[in-house]
C-alpha cells in the first residue's frame, strides 16, 4: 500500500518509558513507568476515527510503543481481524531491539509503513556513557527485514553527548 495518505491523526498508545537513558528527562519525570493501552482500545480509537472522520493514517507519538512485543502482536492481530484498512507509523524513535522478524511481519500485514528508531550513537563507548543498551548488528538486520516488508525507517541520533570524541562521532 501507499506510504502516506496525506491526512493523518496523531495517536498515543502508551505513556512513559521503562528505560534509564542519561540524556533523557523522562526517567526522572515518570519513575521509569510505562503504561500501555490495550490492543482493543487502540484499534477501537482507530476504527472510530476512520468511521467518523474518514482518517486512515495514524502517527503513533509514543516514546516506546514497542516495549511489549506481545502487545504489538496483539494490536497487529486486532487490526487484521477487524478488517480495518489503515496505515500506521511509529514516528518518535522507538527501541526496535524489543521486536523480532515475526512481529515486524505482523505489523506490516496490519498496515505499519514507517518505524523511527533510536540507536543514539554508533559508538559502544558512548552508548555506555548514555546508559543506553543497543544492539547495532541486530538493529541493522531488523531494519533490512523492515525494508523487505515495505516499512520505511528512520534512525535518531544524539550528537555531542558529554565525553563523545571525534572517533566516537565517526563511528556514528
Amino acid at each position: 500500500g501507499p506510504l502516506s495518505t496525506g491526512c493523518y491523526l496523531a495517536q498515543l498508545t502508551s505513556r512513559g518509558c521503562p528505560f534509564n537513558c542519561r540524556f533523557c528527562v523522562v526517567p526522572s519525570t515518570n519513575k521509569r513507568r510505562w503504561r500501555a493501552r490495550s490492543a482493543e482500545n487502540v484499534v477501537a480509537e482507530m476504527r472510530h476515527m476512520r468511521q467518523r472522520f474518514g482518517v486512515r493514517e495514524f502517527h503513533w507519538e509514543d516514546l516506546n510503543p514497542t516495549t511489549s512485543e506481545t502487545r504489538m502482536l496483539s494490536i497487529s492481530q486486532c487490526i487484521c481481524d477487524s478488517g480495518l484498512d489503515v496505515i500506521w507509523k511509529l514516528v518518535s524513535g522507538t527501541k526496535i531491539e524489543m521486536l523480532r522478524e515475526r512481529t515486524i511481519d505482523a505489523m506490516a500485514s496490519a498496515g505499519c509503513r514507517y518505524i523511527s528508531f533510536s540507536p543514539e550513537s554508533g559508538s559502544p563507548r558512548v552508548l555506555s556513557l548514555m546508559g543506553k543498551p543497543f544492539d547495532h548488528e541486530y538493529a541493522l538486520a531488523l531494519t533490512r527485514h523492515m525494508h523487505r516488508r515495505g516499512i520505511y525507517t528512520q534512525a535518531c541520533f544524539v550528537i555531542g553527548f558529554p565525553g563523545e570524541t571525534d572517533a566516537d562521532l565517526e563511528m556514528t
